[in-house]
This record gives structure tokens, sequence and C-alpha cells, in this order.
């Protein structure tokens, strides 16, 4: 019997990557499937080329376009409209309201995930799964509301927006105390039990290069595990094409449309890059790989890039 690709898409599109379906032997040969779970952020339906964007618009897309084409495509998704709502309704598979997150979180509020709540990591723990979250968080700061607090083995990224880099929180009312400076724009990490570290400030410059470290980040932990008898569950929650959209060096003027164009671009080449080290470490037929966007994209001016020390 030949191996048969199985992918699903949810907004964008959900993929298992070559996930091999035998039913006599799968589970005996291959064990519990690896899942790579992949987010953009604010990434718009007709973006990618295989929703009629692309290079057609001018920002090719061809890693997410090969993903697609692959797999199995959903034509119907009904998404939350704005990041932490359907962040807490993809993390626990429930409308954001009954987690009172139906709203996007500001800090300084008490809005936040709680700890009753149960996510997905939780569930992939629960059956043996090591599990790892790189990237934007934004379902509150609280203590008990963090990666490494929610069922995540290890957690490095940012907690709150991306376009976080534009402005300082003024309140910290009701906010857990962290480490000095986590109530300025942070890049965190954390592992389960451990205490929070505040790695470095996330400014216009490391706004850059955090989605570079996210692709990193996942291939070292993906190599790390490729060999390990414990399957893997890893959540990589890009910052892009969120606003602001500086990009790497690598990447700036890339596109014909300008920088949310080289963004689109530099968040296909990450991807792409993730998915080559699945393949490369030779998990391609035993790993699921999910790939989606937390919802559409922000119409109008806020579009335009604004420079160092302006506030839009």
């Amino acid at each position: 019997m030949k191996i048969k690709t199985h992918v699903v898409t949810m907004m964008i599109l959900i993929s298992a990557i070559s996930f091999t379906f035998m039913p006599d032997i799968t589970y005996a040969r291959y064990g519990k499937p690896n899942i790579v779970f992949m987010m953009a952020d604010n990434l718009g339906y007709g973006d990618v080329g295989v929703y009629g964007g692309g290079e057609v618009r001018g920002a090719p897309t061809p890693r997410i376009d090969n993903l697609a084409e692959e797999g199995l495509r959903f034509t119907q998704f009904l998404v939350e409209p704005g990041c932490t709502p359907s962040r807490a309704a993809t993390m626990t598979g429930r409308y954001s309201i009954r987690s009172g997150l139906s709203l996007v979180i500001v800090p300084g509020t008490p809005n936040t995930l709680s700890a009753k709540e149960i996510t997905m990591a939780e569930i992939m723990k629960s059956v043996g799964y090591n599990t790892a979250y790189y990237g934007k968080w934004h379902l509150g700061t609280q203590a008990e509301s963090l990666p490494h607090n929610q069922g995540f083995d290890e957690f490095y990224g940012i907690p709150n927006t991306t376009d976080e880099t534009l402005y300082v929180p003024t309140s910290t009312e009701n906010v857990t105390p962290l480490p000095d400076g986590f109530n300025q724009p942070s890049i965190i990490q954390a592992k389960a039990g451990g205490k929070l570290e505040n790695v470095k400030p996330y400014n216009f410059d490391t706004r850059r290069t955090i989605d570079v470290e996210l692709a990193d980040m996942s291939i070292e932990y993906i190599e790390k595990h490729a060999k390990s008898d414990i399957p893997f569950f890893l959540f990589v929650a890009w910052t892009r094409p969120h606003y602001p959209n500086f990009t790497s060096p690598e990447f700036e003027g890339a596109s014909r449309i300008g920088i949310y164009g080289d963004s689109l671009m530099e968040l296909d080449h990450n991807t792409g890059r993730v998915l080559d080290a699945i393949e490369a470490f030779g998990l391609k037929d035993n790993t699921i790989v999910v790939f989606m966007s937390d919802n559409g994209p922000i119409p109008g001016p806020t579009l335009v890039q604004p420079g160092p020390g302006v506030v839009s």
C-alpha cells in the first residue's frame, strides 16, 4: 500500500505532511505522530498564492502553496475577529467568550487565560508528548496564563502583541509581578516549573529578527527530538505578517508590493525552513503539520510602516 498524504486546512490551511496512513502497521511502525503547529499572525486569506495572491500580487509564497497543493484544504473557516480571541479558541477548542477572552488583551487589564482552562498542550502532555511553544502568545501575562504554566515544557517569545514595539504599557495593575523589565516590551523564555527569564528587549531591531530566531529554535528542537522515543508537539506562532513589518535584512525589498509583501515572503521562507528540517531529520513520514492564520489582515492605513519613535 502506498503512503498517503493527509493535509487539513483552517483559514489558510491545516496540513499533515506525508503522514503514513496504513491502518495495519502505522502505529506499530511509527508510534504516535509528531505534531508541528504553525500559526501566522494576521495573514489574509488571499495573500498566499494558492488562494489567488502570491506571485500574482507581487509576493510569491511557494512553500505555503506547495504545502496546500500536496494536501487537503478547508473551504470554510469561521474565525474569531482578533488575535487574542482566535488564539484562545485555538488553544482551548472553545468559543473565546467562554474563557473570557473575546476581546484583544491589553496589558494592565485582568483579562487572562485561566489556569482552569484545558489547553491543547495539556492534552498532548497527558498522552506522553514533549511540548514547546515559540513565538507570540497574547493570552495574558499572569503567571497562570503563560505557556510554561499551560502545558508547554518550554516557551520562547513575546507575551503580548506583535506591535508592542510601538508602545510601552503604562499600567501594571492586576499584572503578576515578573522579572525586572518584563512590563516593558520584552522577549522572554521559561521552562515548565522554572522561572520566567527576560531575554532581551522587544524593539524595532529585534522585531526584524524574531521570526528568524523562531525558525532557528524550531529547527534545533526538531533535531534534538528526532531520535527520541517520545513524540513532540511544537507550536510555532509566527509574528508575520502582523504590523509593524520590519523584516530581516535578507527580505528588505524582496517583494514588488512593499513591506507587507516583504514580510509575507519572509513568513513563507521560515515556514519552508521548518518543513525542510522535518524532512532532513527523517520525520516526514510521522509528522503532522498544521498551518493556519489566527485571523485575517488589518485593512487600511495601519499597513503604512511607522518610523522609529512614531506611535500609530
